[in-house]
């Protein structure tokens, strides 16, 4: 407050979390009824140090001058302060606020530019464009005219502006950072480049974990490249389960029968998100028939893991909504299933953790040979597509996706935004050797390699979105307000999905109305 000669909030509530841990210590009979605050003070000194680790330093100006002397504060006068806003203002009607600037300037040797659009910050795209002016286009003189985006404006579900340039014949030619189930829904509508045509695609595919691929394919064609991808695994403290001498589960009948109550006798609890696709896959299940047509939900396999997946609410007590990182920190929620997002957050927000914590495979389910199956979904996070399906520039575009997702461009990019940002920007690439090529503990990468050997996924179907607003109503049903039993809550869900699955055929003249 003294450097500043004003109070900011941050200042305000640290005072505050001063004043209460004060009080606590002044008459510790206390602490039992005030233990949220402290949650919430530890919580809130976890944030304040990581913003502050990366909250940049501005400097107007340096004086220098002799001990003795004492230097007079600046500020800006009347009239420089009106010609600052005057210089904005004129500003404002000629920046291109979405675009990004480039360093490549030979002109002569471009041949031909095509338009990305990426949905992600400045800085990520500013990075992409760097290393294309830099590596990209000298070799292969396409030049990239790029544009920021907001990642809502790439996807499918509603009007925005990617649907509105493809409407009016202005789309770019590559799309960056869309949604995995965006691809197929354009893909259904004719609005996007089936990249299987290209012939070195099987060759460009092995970069990636072969079932990444499976959303974003339809009737034979394949349109998108995976971009980032994620994984799902245990997180547990060490601390905790060493002093208490826990067992990491390596099945959910261990889990249920031997961890949950030892938790529960020492005021603990286990996590777990509402992902019904886990227990789907591990009792053998699917979603959809192999035609896509139909759901898959009604089969016994599909009923027993939704049984499995509700009881662990209904029988053994998981908690429905928690938060999460607050209660992991003070150890009352030592374990929990959580994914790559989890792990920056533990990584940036609670470094008083460090060396406290670590991961480990998700639980399985024993089968009758003996083996336990990890099958689990999530794989793909955001995938680049190109809309150019009649272009001539159709060909420019394969070969920048082929540059962007190549092995040594992806560890490029991935070291260049941690070195830059810092570990919460770590690139969750989907080349799989740029990801392993990231800076993981012995353990974690093995965890995750082992994780990517069960991992599949869901493929997108016309009228997909019902599955998951009808599972989550069939949760709901038998969870939280409890009006139904499960077989009959994943009836209905089973039913409202194949009505709309029906319609959507009949819209896109896939079955006849007859």
């Amino acid at each position: 407050d003294k450097i500043t000669s004003k109070s900011t909030s941050m200042s305000g509530n640290l005072k505050s979390t001063a004043g209460q841990i004060r009080k606590m210590a002044d008459n510790p009979f206390t602490i039992a009824k005030r233990i949220d605050q402290l949650t919430t003070a530890q919580t809130n000194l976890g944030t304040y140090y990581s913003s502050m680790q990366s909250m940049p330093l501005m400097l107007d100006e340096f004086s220098v001058a002799s001990p003795d002397v004492e230097v007079e504060p600046r500020t800006a006068g009347f009239f420089q302060k009106i010609a600052a806003a005057c210089y904005n203002f004129i500003l404002s009607f000629s920046k291109d606020y979405n675009g990004v600037s480039g360093t490549f300037s030979d002109g002569g040797k471009v041949k031909e530019t095509i338009n990305v659009w990426v949905a992600r910050g400045t800085e990520w795209a500013e990075t992409i464009k760097y290393l294309s002016d830099a590596e990209f286009t000298p070799e292969s003189g396409v030049l990239v005219n790029m544009k920021i985006v907001p990642s809502s404006q790439l996807n499918t579900g509603s009007a925005n502006v990617l649907l509105l340039s493809i409407v009016s014949g202005k789309a770019p030619d590559v799309a960056m950072g869309v949604s995995a189930a965006s691809p197929v829904e354009f893909a259904i509508r004719d609005s996007v480049c089936d990249l299987s045509v290209f012939e070195d695609f099987d060759e460009v595919g092995k970069r990636f974990i072969d079932k990444i691929f499976i959303p974003f394919t339809y009737d034979g064609g394949v349109y998108a490249l995976p971009e980032t991808m994620n994984f799902n695994c245990l997180f547990y403290r060490k601390d905790i389960f060493s002093k208490y001498s826990f067992k990491i589960p390596d099945t959910w009948q261990e889990l249920s029968d031997d961890l949950l109550p030892k938790l529960y006798q020492n005021g603990m609890e286990f996590y777990m998100p509402q992902d019904f696709t886990t227990f789907l896959f591990q009792n053998g299940g699917t979603y959809y028939t192999e035609d896509g047509r139909y759901s898959a939900l009604s089969s016994n396999e599909a009923y027993r893991g939704f049984k499995q997946y509700t009881e662990m609410f209904t029988h053994y007590g998981v908690p429905v909504n928690a938060n999460l990182l607050a209660r992991f920190r003070t150890g009352e929620m030592p374990i929990r299933i959580g994914a790559f997002a989890f792990y920056i957050q533990l990584q940036t927000a609670a470094p008083e953790l460090v060396g406290s914590w670590e991961i480990a495979p998700l639980p399985g389910t024993l089968k009758q040979d003996g083996t336990v199956d990890r099958s689990t979904g999530g794989l793909a996070a955001e995938c680049d597509i190109i809309l150019t399906k009649d272009s001539s520039k159709k060909q420019a575009a394969w070969e920048f996706l082929k540059w962007w997702t190549s092995d040594e461009t992806q560890i490029t990019y991935a070291a260049e935004l941690e070195s830059t940002i810092g570990v919460e920007a770590r690139w969750n690439s989907a080349n799989s050797e740029a990801f392993s090529a990231l800076d993981w503990s012995v353990n974690d990468r093995a965890v995750i390699e082992e994780m990517w050997n069960w991992a599949t996924e869901i493929p997108v179907v016309l009228g997909g979105y019902y599955t998951t607003r009808y599972i989550g109503n069939a949760f709901n049903s038998v969870v939280v307000s409890g009006n139904l039993t499960v077989r009959d809550a994943l009836e209905e869900a089973v039913e409202a999905i194949n009505k709309e699955l029906e319609t959507k055929q009949i819209e896109y003249g896939v079955i006849s109305s007859d």
